[in-house]
């Protein structure tokens, strides 16, 4: 999974980070992403790729209870 970390996620800047993920994506034959930023929950669908988009502090505790489990 490839993973890019942006503060802030809107519309000036999704085109662009998208971009750059699905580049990395391509570039290691990967078919998902993951765009880490302070406050944003979504996902995104296309061309058989999926980019989850998530705040950093959520993917922080989803590794740690993985961790533990």
């Amino acid at each position: 999974m490839a993973i890019q970390v942006c503060y802030f996620l809107n519309e000036e800047n999704l085109q662009r980070e998208m971009k750059g993920i699905t580049e990395s994506m391509d570039y290691f034959g990967l078919n998902e992403g993951l765009i880490l930023a302070y406050n944003t929950d979504d996902k995104y669908k296309f061309d058989n790729k999926t980019v989850l988009v998530k705040p950093v502090w959520k993917w922080l505790l989803e590794k740690r209870l993985h961790s533990y489990g």
